[in-house]
């Protein structure tokens, strides 16, 4: 059976908190991504504010004194996107923080284009203060994130073994396999049948060795959240297998090893994955099997 668990059940709103005269209004979609004609309908409000404002690309006497505007969409559950203007100077600085303690980012002003835009992809659930700072002028919106954690059960549409009675098996699988929107790689894949895995379960087996890695990513290439991962090394006497997991830019966020025996639970917990490696940690010959079981996730954008 497949688990889908939402960690925070909370309306995806979009409320304005800011001092300007304008409160922006957005609509929040029904669905869990915003349509294209939600967005259309969402940017045509934006140049409705801005006019009543002074601030479209042809000012008017309403700006001449210094202003700021700040709007937010959701693109999807956990990514949001702003829409701002500003006419400060370039002394004063202008600032964007999405409230979630990632580094703020710097917004050129005055604007010089019809509307800024920037995106943002959150990790946890909550809601977020989303947060325009130019000099004293500060504008303030609301983001409610919501991550949905599944556990994939990632072998259960397969029906490789349907006709075989053996306690034990491995059928040959493409060396790289997708399934449940992840793709798992290395030299030789497998799936698997007993080998530690729970009775009744059907795993996947992907070939380490000392200088091999095997591989995991989504198959769009997009970022993950890893909860917990159950898995285990087949062979006994071949090393052990470590995993670990890398952020975007290629640096490593955690590391965790598996051992020979049967398919062991491990949270795991890491944020904004870009790839999983693993490998023998300790090499003693030869090759060993990584056995996955099965893992709970979260992607991050659609």
């Amino acid at each position: 059976m497949k688990i889908t668990a939402p960690l925070l059940l909370l309306p995806l709103l979009l409320a304005a908190c800011g001092t300007q005269s304008v409160t922006p209004v957005a609509s929040t979609p029904s669905t869990a991504t915003t349509s294209v004609t939600d967005i259309a309908a969402f940017e045509a409000g934006v140049q409705r504010d801005l006019a009543a404002l002074g601030l479209t690309s042809t000012l008017s006497g309403q700006a001449v004194t210094p202003k700021s505007y700040l709007n937010v969409l959701k693109v999807s559950d956990t990514t949001a996107r702003a829409y701002m203007k500003t006419t400060y100077p370039a002394a004063t600085g202008c600032a964007l923080d999405w409230g979630d303690g990632t580094a703020m980012s710097t917004i050129t002003t005055p604007s010089v284009v019809a509307t800024d835009k920037a995106e943002h992809t959150y990790n946890r659930s909550g809601t977020y203060t989303v947060k325009l700072t130019c000099g004293t002028d500060v504008k303030l919106m609301s983001f409610t994130a919501l991550i949905t954690q599944t556990d994939l059960n990632l072998m259960e549409d397969y029906t490789g073994f349907a006709n075989n009675t053996n306690s034990t098996a491995a059928n040959r699988l493409e060396d790289s396999y997708v399934t449940k929107g992840f793709k798992f790689t290395s030299t030789i894949t497998y799936a698997s049948k007993g080998l530690g895995n729970p009775p009744g379960h059907i795993g996947i087996l992907l070939n380490t060795m000392e200088d091999e890695f095997a591989r995991i990513e989504t198959s769009n290439g997009t970022l993950f959240n890893i909860y917990s991962m159950t898995a285990n090394a087949i062979f006994k006497d071949r090393g052990d297998i470590k995993i670990v997991a890398y952020d975007k830019n290629g640096g490593e966020i955690g590391n965790y090893t598996y051992y020979y025996g049967n398919a062991t639970k491990y949270t795991l917990n890491w944020e904004n994955v870009k790839y999983i490696e693993a490998h023998l940690k300790n090499y003693a010959g030869g090759n060993n099997y990584l056995n996955i079981d099965d893992m709970s996730v979260a992607t991050l954008k659609p």
